[in-house]
């Protein structure tokens, strides 16, 4: 039987965004650096931390598809996994315009599916 999968789409845009968690990071080699696409980490961090709670699985890992870089959760109902997307959508640094596409994880491609706006703050 399928299971839900959510991809959460975020507009590939350039804001920087100011790293404080993870000094020692590749991409924040010192306390507070700002980086390019830093909104990147901030959402592959949050997921992990959030993965370890038994919640939800990551499917797979990002990639970039248009202009759109995604991010696929499964393992939990559609409505889990769409409040997930909704938490990454107003994390701090997220560029504008958000949106989730619920599809199974026996779709052939990604970004084919049901459309849904993601709220932001």
């Amino acid at each position: 039987m399928a299971q839900p999968v959510v991809e959460i789409h975020i507009p590939l845009v350039e804001t920087r965004v100011r790293l404080l968690d993870d000094p020692g990071s590749e991409e924040a080699p010192e306390p507070g650096l700002e980086v390019e696409f830093g909104w990147i980490s901030v959402v592959e961090d949050y997921l992990a931390k959030r993965e370890e709670s038994g919640e939800f699985e990551l499917y797979a890992d990002g990639e970039e598809l248009g202009g759109d870089y995604l991010f696929f959760l499964t393992g939990a109902d559609e409505q889990t996994l769409l409040a997930i997307a909704a938490d990454v959508a107003r994390l701090p640094g997220i560029p504008p315009g958000p949106y989730a596409i619920v599809t199974t994880d026996d779709s052939d491609e990604p970004g084919v599916g049901r459309n849904e706006p993601l709220p932001q703050r």
